[in-house]
């Protein structure tokens, strides 16, 4: 059994997440985690998404009007990886419990009878996260190892987005480095 955190990783993360009602999103972000156990891990996750819809400009307006929209999720979680027969390649599933923070900005609307913009109301709202993932992790290297992970999440807010809803699909691909430790041995057998 390997020692608590004998093991210390990071990774390195790209995203595109369905938010719902505030529309799908494309970002990336960074864990940073340790392992428990030889198949277990305690992660810190944090990931940024973000999307601006843009409307196309009419008669009464002079430029191209966008919205912005974005979605901020950090969580802690539990990771456990499943090994694959006897190959460098691992199954893994992970579950996060934690914070989010959700923000709409939307578009200025040009008053056609005045030369000034009326700018409406920013929407912005913090509240739980829950997310879990399953997907595959290679050990490519004793440091580096290549990941895809697909999973859901959901979210609950009390203020400007107590109505909506704001969950969906969430795929999470990128790298991990094993900062401190190593994944195994080159001359060991997977």
């Amino acid at each position: 059994m390997t020692p608590l955190c004998a093991k210390i990783y990071i990774d390195l993360l790209g995203a595109t997440t369905q938010t719902g009602d505030l529309k799908t999103q494309y970002g990336g972000g960074s864990t940073f985690a340790c392992n428990l156990t030889n198949n277990s891990v305690f992660f810190l996750k944090g990931i940024y998404n973000f999307t601006v819809i843009t409307h196309p400009a009419d008669a009464s307006q002079i430029n191209d009007q966008k919205d912005d929209y974005s979605f901020i999720m950090i969580m802690p979680g539990i990771e456990y990886h499943y090994q694959v027969s006897t190959l460098p390649i691992f199954l893994k599933s992970s579950l996060g419990i934690g914070i989010g923070k959700g923000e709409f900005e939307p578009y200025e609307i040009m008053d056609p009878t005045s030369t000034t913009n009326i700018a409406p109301q920013n929407f912005s709202d913090n509240g739980l996260c829950i997310a879990g993932w399953v997907g595959l992790l290679y050990n490519a290297t004793q440091r580096i190892s290549p990941f895809l992970e697909i999973g859901y999440h959901y979210s609950v807010f009390m203020d400007d987005f107590k109505d909506a809803d704001i969950h969906g699909i969430q795929v999470l691909f990128g790298v991990r480095f094993t900062v401190y430790g190593k994944n195994k041995e080159i001359s060991s057998d997977y």
